[in-house]
């Protein structure tokens, strides 16, 4: 391999971090004259920056209506501390005012947990879920040695499989809507077994662009999607739309 063709290979690789704006001065100089002529390239990250905005739309959890309204109320009829700063040499004589924040932290918290009860905390847990998801979705797009296969999907739009050691991600992009008791299920082929590796989205929610993460693959192994009925399925039911080689 001469050295332009090694430079060309090197330069495919910086595809993730381009699109995670993790790139320095100079080697985002060097993409960018690359992206003026692959349109491949091009097509990548558009690909991969929208499903960045999508991962952070998905984290987003608003607090329910009526905790705002409660959390303002409470406020409202309890004693507020204009100023908690303290000089060192009247410590002791702080501790009511502390004792007061703190009676009035207590009485927000109290609000909030009692006014938004499971659906905050499901908001909190579902937002902490997708952060992780976005934590090892990113590690992947980001790492320098990441390679990417493509293939079209049965059906209409296309799939990338973004593959950096054992670890994987793979990014739907233009796929079609399914049925409301259907979602698409990612499954890992090995030989003659077949494991589960997650669900995708479902219903009206599976159209467009969207990735999971695929950990634990080998070389070697096909990664497919499936469309099936809603909550998944313990094998394939259905012949895969799409399935791509590691």
């Amino acid at each position: 391999m001469d050295q332009n063709t090694g430079a060309a290979a090197e330069v495919h690789t910086l595809i993730g971090a381009y699109a995670l704006d993790a790139l320095d001065d100079a080697e985002r100089a060097d993409f960018e004259r690359h992206l003026a002529e692959c349109a491949t390239c091009r097509d990548e990250v558009g690909g991969l920056r929208r499903t960045v905005v999508r991962l952070a739309d998905a984290v987003a959890a608003p607090a329910p209506p009526r905790v705002r309204e409660r959390v303002l109320a409470q406020v409202a009829v309890t004693a507020q501390v204009r100023d908690v700063v303290t000089p060192i040499r009247s410590a002791p004589s702080a501790r009511p005012v502390v004792r007061r924040v703190w009676l009035v932290a207590a009485a927000v918290l109290a609000v909030v947990s009692l006014g938004a009860g499971a659906t905050a905390w499901s908001q909190y847990r579902s937002a902490q879920d997708a952060r992780a998801v976005a934590d090892r979705i990113t590690q992947v797009l980001a790492d320098p040695s990441a390679r990417t296969v493509q293939a079209p999907v049965t059906g209409g739009g296309a799939a990338r499989l973004v593959v950096a050691g054992d670890r994987a991600v793979l990014a739907g992009g233009s796929l079609a809507a399914l049925p409301a008791d259907r979602t698409y299920q990612l499954w890992v082929i090995r030989g003659d077994r077949i494991t589960s590796a997650g669900l995708g989205p479902a219903g009206a929610d599976a159209a467009g662009s969207w990735s999971r993460p695929v950990d634990g693959v080998r070389r070697g192994d096909l990664v497919a999607v499936s469309v099936e009925p809603t909550g998944g399925s313990a094998q394939p039911t259905t012949t895969p739309v799409v399935a791509l080689k590691v």
